[in-house]
């Protein structure tokens, strides 16, 4: 069964306001212009290209909104910029270098190298029952965790959220305008994602 999960990019709408360009004149005013490579997404505090969004679109059937967010290239992890993990996609993109402070964390919690938060490590107490202080990595591709210098993992993340029950505590839809869909209920979890393998629990026959 493969381990690997994604989901569609997603976040809020940040608009960017120019201030209008003076000409040497006092009299004359000159209109700003957007460079054309401009998309008004930001990852990892730099803006993607034009070509990134578009291989986006290609892979995933749908482009992020215009905002400022967060990617951890190893886990697949994404966020909106100072908050904790919003979804998953495939690993490996190059976004650029992840900041430590991605999430604004402050538990000394620290996930390929970025502070969780107090809201994520509520969620990590949930799946494993106990979060301790240190730094960890979380592999995207296999759902193994570790400590950061051994490469023996501890913990299968996939595995343990299966165990803990967090996703058997309610049953669930979502469906988005890019044909993703995931579905969960009792000890089924579902995800078709456009560009990424299906996913299915054994719960699900």
């Amino acid at each position: 069964m493969s381990r690997h999960r994604s989901l569609i990019l997603a976040a809020a709408v940040l608009t960017t306001v120019a201030g209008a360009a003076h000409g040497f004149q006092a009299s004359v005013t000159k209109t700003p212009v957007r460079p054309t490579d401009a998309t008004g997404v930001f990852i990892n505090e730099r803006e993607v290209a034009s070509a990134q969004i578009d291989a986006l679109v290609k892979m995933y059937g749908g482009a992020p909104p215009k905002g400022r967010y967060w990617y951890d290239t190893r886990s697949g992890l994404y966020g909106y910029w100072g908050f904790e993990a919003a979804g998953y996609i495939r690993p490996g993109h190059d976004f650029g270098t992840l900041s430590s402070r991605a999430s604004n964390g402050n538990t000394g919690v620290f996930i390929n190298g970025r502070e969780i938060n107090l809201t994520e490590a509520a969620f990590f107490q949930r799946v494993f029952g106990v979060v301790y202080r240190g730094n960890f990595w979380l592999d995207g591709r296999t759902g193994y965790v570790g400590v950061v210098g051994n490469p023996t993992p501890v913990a299968n993340l996939a595995d343990a959220i299966q165990r803990s029950g967090v996703m058997r505590s309610s049953e669930y839809h979502w469906r988005d305008g890019s044909g993703a869909v995931v579905s969960s209920s009792g000890n089924c979890t579902f995800a078709s994602i456009p560009g990424a393998p299906v996913y299915s629990t054994p719960g699900c026959g």
